[in-house]
């Protein structure tokens, strides 16, 4: 299981590439946890921003699930901001479930193209 998440983090490196839009600090990944729930339930395993050709915003969340035997569900959504740091547009909530130490992506991408910064939201579900 430890070796399937490494080939596909490693793949998701390649197929992704660098970053062209980075978080606010490089080492810490873009999260907020919005509830403690699910603080304590997930682990960010890693985290891709890429502009694409057109200007938009492509932006990747690799998280897994600490427990055990029993699946979670988690709501996310991602906002981003420009580069006076305001926010200039966030997506809708969704629901994710992970199931026990499973790896979980989660993508999403920017309407606008003067995107600089994006921080992914967690909480439990609501």
């Amino acid at each position: 299981m430890i070796r399937k998440c490494f080939v596909m983090m490693l793949l998701m490196g390649v197929v992704v590439g660098c970053a062209a839009v980075r978080p606010s600090q490089q080492d810490d990944p873009p999260v907020d946890f919005l509830s403690e729930e699910v603080a304590e339930a997930v682990e960010i395993i890693n985290h891709r921003a890429e502009r694409l050709p057109s200007g938009h915003v492509d932006v990747l969340l690799v998280c897994i699930s600490k427990k055990e035997k029993k699946s979670i569900w988690f709501d996310w959504k991602t906002v981003f901001y420009d580069q006076r740091g305001i926010r200039v547009e966030e997506s809708e909530w969704h629901t994710q479930q992970a199931k026990p130490k499973t790896a979980v992506m989660i993508r999403a991408s920017s309407i606008r193209r003067d995107i600089e910064n994006f921080r992914f939201l967690l909480r439990a579900p609501q």
